[in-house]
Protein backbone atom coordinates (compact mmCIF):
# COMPACT_ATOMS: atom_id res chain seq x y z
CA UNK A 1 0.00 0.00 0.00
CA UNK A 2 1.12 3.54 -1.28
CA UNK A 3 1.69 6.38 1.82
CA UNK A 4 -1.41 8.01 -0.25
CA UNK A 5 -3.69 5.33 -0.22
CA UNK A 6 -2.88 4.39 3.59
CA UNK A 7 -3.52 7.92 3.63
CA UNK A 8 -6.97 7.70 2.82
CA UNK A 9 -7.50 4.36 4.78
CA UNK A 10 -6.76 6.55 7.97
CA UNK A 11 -8.94 9.06 6.71
CA UNK A 12 -12.26 6.76 5.82
CA UNK A 13 -11.49 4.76 9.27
CA UNK A 14 -11.60 8.13 10.89
CA UNK A 15 -15.42 9.23 9.15
CA UNK A 16 -16.34 6.19 9.67
CA UNK A 17 -15.91 6.21 13.68
CA UNK A 18 -17.03 9.87 13.76
CA UNK A 19 -20.08 9.12 12.48
CA UNK A 20 -20.70 6.05 14.43
CA UNK A 21 -19.84 8.48 17.58
CA UNK A 22 -22.33 10.81 16.03
CA UNK A 23 -25.12 8.53 15.80
CA UNK A 24 -24.76 7.22 19.02
CA UNK A 25 -24.53 10.42 20.77
CA UNK A 26 -28.09 11.14 19.52
CA UNK A 27 -29.41 8.05 20.18
CA UNK A 28 -28.87 8.33 23.66
CA UNK A 29 -29.66 11.81 23.73
CA UNK A 30 -33.04 10.59 22.09
CA UNK A 31 -33.46 9.02 25.40
CA UNK A 32 -33.67 11.91 27.81
CA UNK A 33 -36.60 13.02 29.13
CA UNK A 34 -37.73 15.88 28.15
CA UNK A 35 -39.11 18.53 31.31
CA UNK A 36 -42.66 17.93 32.11
CA UNK A 37 -44.81 21.10 30.92
CA UNK A 38 -46.39 23.85 33.51
CA UNK A 39 -49.41 22.80 34.38
CA UNK A 40 -52.64 24.16 33.82
CA UNK A 41 -55.08 25.83 36.27
CA UNK A 42 -57.32 22.61 35.76
CA UNK A 43 -54.68 20.20 35.76
CA UNK A 44 -52.81 22.23 39.24
CA UNK A 45 -56.69 21.45 40.64
CA UNK A 46 -56.24 18.13 40.20
CA UNK A 47 -53.59 17.81 42.54
CA UNK A 48 -55.40 18.95 45.52
CA UNK A 49 -57.99 15.81 47.03
CA UNK A 50 -61.45 16.23 46.37
CA UNK A 51 -63.96 13.46 48.13
CA UNK A 52 -63.95 10.37 46.20
CA UNK A 53 -60.49 10.07 46.42
CA UNK A 54 -60.29 10.57 50.67
CA UNK A 55 -63.23 7.92 51.67
CA UNK A 56 -64.52 8.09 54.73
CA UNK A 57 -63.03 11.88 55.46
CA UNK A 58 -65.42 15.11 55.49
CA UNK A 59 -63.92 17.73 53.01
CA UNK A 60 -64.36 21.58 54.43
CA UNK A 61 -62.76 23.09 51.80
CA UNK A 62 -62.45 23.23 47.88
CA UNK A 63 -61.05 21.83 46.04
CA UNK A 64 -60.73 25.34 44.44
CA UNK A 65 -57.72 26.57 42.07
CA UNK A 66 -57.12 30.51 41.11
CA UNK A 67 -54.44 32.28 39.06
CA UNK A 68 -51.95 33.55 40.99
CA UNK A 69 -53.20 36.85 40.16
CA UNK A 70 -56.63 35.87 40.96
CA UNK A 71 -55.03 34.56 44.25
CA UNK A 72 -53.36 37.96 44.93
CA UNK A 73 -56.43 39.96 44.56
CA UNK A 74 -58.48 38.08 46.92
CA UNK A 75 -56.46 37.58 49.41
CA UNK A 76 -55.40 33.89 49.22
CA UNK A 77 -52.67 32.33 51.42
CA UNK A 78 -49.50 32.03 50.55
CA UNK A 79 -50.17 35.55 48.52
CA UNK A 80 -52.05 37.30 51.11
CA UNK A 81 -50.93 40.64 53.15
CA UNK A 82 -47.22 41.51 52.85
CA UNK A 83 -46.05 38.06 52.16
CA UNK A 84 -46.57 38.07 48.10
CA UNK A 85 -43.93 37.55 47.27
CA UNK A 86 -43.96 33.53 48.05
CA UNK A 87 -46.24 33.52 44.80
CA UNK A 88 -43.02 35.14 42.49
CA UNK A 89 -43.19 32.86 39.76
CA UNK A 90 -46.43 31.19 40.14
CA UNK A 91 -48.54 30.29 37.25
CA UNK A 92 -52.04 28.72 39.27
CA UNK A 93 -52.55 27.38 43.08
CA UNK A 94 -55.31 24.69 44.30
CA UNK A 95 -56.56 24.29 47.95
CA UNK A 96 -58.78 21.54 49.63
CA UNK A 97 -58.89 20.46 52.94
CA UNK A 98 -60.35 17.59 55.10
CA UNK A 99 -61.10 16.43 58.85
CA UNK A 100 -61.55 13.44 60.56
CA UNK A 101 -64.62 13.80 63.09
CA UNK A 102 -63.54 17.26 64.89
CA UNK A 103 -59.98 15.90 65.92
CA UNK A 104 -57.55 15.88 62.86
CA UNK A 105 -58.09 18.30 59.90
CA UNK A 106 -55.76 18.67 56.83
CA UNK A 107 -54.89 21.16 54.77
CA UNK A 108 -53.48 20.97 50.73
CA UNK A 109 -52.10 23.41 48.65
CA UNK A 110 -50.59 22.65 44.89
CA UNK A 111 -48.27 25.59 43.87
CA UNK A 112 -47.70 25.53 40.16
CA UNK A 113 -44.63 27.63 38.24
CA UNK A 114 -43.59 28.07 34.85
CA UNK A 115 -40.63 25.64 35.44
CA UNK A 116 -38.67 23.66 37.97
CA UNK A 117 -36.10 26.68 38.25
CA UNK A 118 -38.74 28.60 39.71
CA UNK A 119 -40.10 26.51 42.05
CA UNK A 120 -36.59 25.67 43.01
CA UNK A 121 -36.38 29.63 43.46
CA UNK A 122 -39.25 29.39 45.82
CA UNK A 123 -38.81 26.17 47.32
CA UNK A 124 -38.29 26.72 51.51
CA UNK A 125 -40.01 30.64 51.48
CA UNK A 126 -43.29 28.86 52.54
CA UNK A 127 -41.49 26.85 55.63
CA UNK A 128 -39.66 30.36 56.53
CA UNK A 129 -42.96 32.66 56.59
CA UNK A 130 -45.97 29.96 57.37
CA UNK A 131 -44.24 26.89 59.11
CA UNK A 132 -43.06 28.76 62.10
CA UNK A 133 -46.69 29.86 62.54
CA UNK A 134 -48.41 26.45 62.25
CA UNK A 135 -46.42 24.58 63.93
CA UNK A 136 -44.86 26.30 67.14
CA UNK A 137 -41.75 24.76 69.12
CA UNK A 138 -41.50 22.66 66.32
CA UNK A 139 -38.84 20.12 65.66
CA UNK A 140 -37.96 18.82 62.15
CA UNK A 141 -38.93 15.57 61.06
CA UNK A 142 -37.96 13.01 58.34
CA UNK A 143 -40.59 12.23 55.71
CA UNK A 144 -38.21 9.88 53.51
CA UNK A 145 -37.27 10.78 49.95
CA UNK A 146 -40.08 12.24 48.06
CA UNK A 147 -39.80 14.81 45.52
CA UNK A 148 -37.15 16.56 44.32
CA UNK A 149 -36.67 18.63 47.87
CA UNK A 150 -38.62 17.90 50.93
CA UNK A 151 -38.92 19.95 54.29
CA UNK A 152 -41.28 19.06 57.24
CA UNK A 153 -41.74 20.43 61.10
CA UNK A 154 -43.98 19.00 63.91
CA UNK A 155 -44.95 20.88 67.27
CA UNK A 156 -47.67 22.98 69.02
CA UNK A 157 -50.53 24.05 66.98
CA UNK A 158 -52.04 27.49 67.57
CA UNK A 159 -55.12 27.45 64.70
CA UNK A 160 -57.19 25.25 66.98
CA UNK A 161 -59.41 27.30 69.83
CA UNK A 162 -57.29 25.24 72.83
CA UNK A 163 -54.53 22.80 72.85
CA UNK A 164 -53.63 21.26 69.33
CA UNK A 165 -50.47 20.23 67.54
CA UNK A 166 -49.19 20.71 64.11
CA UNK A 167 -47.15 19.67 61.18
CA UNK A 168 -46.27 21.32 58.22
CA UNK A 169 -44.41 20.43 55.36
CA UNK A 170 -43.33 21.15 51.81
CA UNK A 171 -42.31 18.59 48.75
CA UNK A 172 -41.09 20.04 45.58
CA UNK A 173 -41.98 17.95 42.39
CA UNK A 174 -40.33 18.77 39.40
CA UNK A 175 -42.38 22.76 38.67
CA UNK A 176 -45.00 22.15 41.98
CA UNK A 177 -44.78 22.69 45.48
CA UNK A 178 -46.89 20.62 47.33
CA UNK A 179 -47.48 21.89 50.98
CA UNK A 180 -49.66 20.12 53.34
CA UNK A 181 -50.63 20.89 57.03
CA UNK A 182 -51.77 18.45 59.67
CA UNK A 183 -53.59 20.03 62.93
CA UNK A 184 -55.20 17.59 65.67
CA UNK A 185 -56.33 18.22 69.11
CA UNK A 186 -54.96 14.44 70.03
CA UNK A 187 -51.22 14.11 70.37
CA UNK A 188 -51.70 10.56 69.82
CA UNK A 189 -53.62 10.92 66.71
CA UNK A 190 -50.76 12.97 65.40
CA UNK A 191 -48.15 10.58 64.32
CA UNK A 192 -44.80 11.46 62.18
CA UNK A 193 -46.19 7.60 60.19
CA UNK A 194 -49.77 9.83 59.87
CA UNK A 195 -47.71 13.10 58.17
CA UNK A 196 -45.61 10.43 55.64
CA UNK A 197 -48.40 8.93 54.94
CA UNK A 198 -50.72 12.41 54.09
CA UNK A 199 -47.10 14.27 52.43
CA UNK A 200 -47.02 10.50 50.11
CA UNK A 201 -50.53 10.90 49.15
CA UNK A 202 -50.20 14.37 47.88
CA UNK A 203 -46.58 13.56 46.63
CA UNK A 204 -48.13 10.76 44.34
CA UNK A 205 -51.06 12.92 42.90
CA UNK A 206 -48.60 15.57 41.85
CA UNK A 207 -46.52 13.18 40.08
CA UNK A 208 -49.14 11.72 38.29
CA UNK A 209 -50.47 14.76 37.13
CA UNK A 210 -47.37 15.63 36.04
CA UNK A 211 -47.18 12.65 34.03
CA UNK A 212 -50.01 12.24 32.19
CA UNK A 213 -52.43 15.47 33.51
CA UNK A 214 -54.61 12.94 35.85
CA UNK A 215 -54.63 11.20 38.90
CA UNK A 216 -56.45 8.41 40.68
CA UNK A 217 -54.79 8.40 43.90
CA UNK A 218 -56.33 7.58 47.22
CA UNK A 219 -55.86 8.22 50.56
CA UNK A 220 -55.66 5.17 52.28
CA UNK A 221 -55.22 6.36 55.62
CA UNK A 222 -57.96 4.92 57.90
CA UNK A 223 -60.86 7.42 59.36
CA UNK A 224 -60.73 6.05 63.14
Amino acid sequence: MTPSSRSRASTAVFLAATLAFTALAAGCGGEKTAPPKALTQSQTKKIVPDAASVPGWNVTLGPSAASADDAKTRQIPPCSGGKRNLCKGMRYMAQSAIRREKTTEITFSALAYRDERGAKVMFGRYMDVYGKDVAVDARTIDIGALGDQRAARMGRGNTFHGTSHAAVAEVRVDSVIVQVTVVSRSNDELTQPLVEQVVSFAVRRAEQVEERGVTGERLKVPVS
